[in-house]
């Protein structure tokens, strides 16, 4: 299902969507057991995309085109990177990957007293869920600060995970959740592996685009939902609009007077 989050706070971050081939096959270089645990055959056909525009695909989130792209091919590598490496059958060998790795990113950072980033959401994954596979996520996953006020869109059959911060999360309507990891909860690995879009990409971020003095309207590329908030200041006032849908008013902070006017002309 498509869905909106629209950070509340300044810390919110999550992973959403692929990243770019090569930036995935850099990674692939960088950390040798993460191409141990997706498969040579894997590694093979990032490889072969990698120094090509075909790694890029349309952003995540969007529909602008990063460069032109192979989609065809970035699929496949995609698909087979993220088969292999949540199969049930690989799980003892990816497992030793984890380890192996969470292991040496320790060490380092005891030694250099530095960790980058994404070293850092690997670990902080690892100290939560030390045998689940998706702690490597990161590497192939946009990992994104949200600013408070930003908000993230989420296509359809897109992979994502929050990871710290508050947010407000909109989405279509939808009676599912498809898991594959980091999670107690249920996981179904084999669903999840035939709806994933495989799109690699640049994470989009947006401000929303202010209607009023009052109000900041984030209308996603779907017509299932849209979001406006409003920010008033001490004994403000501001006349929301109505909408031809069914909707829902949250108060997130402080207090006030909701005055409504019905059809018939009554007010309450």
């Amino acid at each position: 299902k498509p869905e909106m989050a629209i950070s509340l706070s300044d810390d919110t971050t999550a992973l959403i969507g692929f990243r770019p081939i090569p930036e995935i096959y850099d990674n692939m270089i960088k950390y040798p057991e993460f191409a141990q645990a997706v498969g040579d055959r894997a590694v093979a056909m990032c490889a072969s995309l990698a120094g090509s525009s075909s790694g890029y695909g349309a952003s995540v989130g969007g529909d602008e085109m990063d460069r032109p792209v192979d989609e065809g091919r970035c699929w496949a590598a995609l698909k087979e990177m993220f088969r292999t490496f949540v199969q049930s059958d690989r799980n003892e060998h990816v497992v030793k990957q984890v380890h192996a790795i969470t292991k040496r990113l320790r060490d380092q950072n005891k030694a250099d007293g530095e960790t980058d980033v994404m070293e850092g959401v690997v670990l902080y994954f690892a100290t939560i869920y030390p045998d689940d596979p998706c702690v490597l996520s990161p590497l192939f996953f946009n990992h994104v600060k949200i600013a408070k006020g930003q908000a993230l869109y989420i296509r359809t059959n897109e992979p994502h995970a929050y990871i710290s911060g508050e947010l407000i999360e909109c989405m279509a309507c939808s009676d599912n959740v498809v898991r594959v990891g980091l999670t107690p909860k249920v996981k179904d690995t084999d669903t999840l592996l035939d709806m994933l879009t495989y799109r690699a990409g640049k994470p989009r971020l947006t401000y929303g685009e202010r209607i009023d003095e009052h109000t900041t309207l984030y209308e996603p590329p779907v017509k299932d939902f849209c979001v406006e908030t409003v920010l008033l200041e001490l004994n403000g006032k501001s006349v929301i609009k109505p909408v031809p849908s069914p909707a829902i008013l949250l108060c997130i902070e402080g207090g006030g007077i909701l005055n409504q006017e019905f059809a018939d002309g009554t007010k309450k």
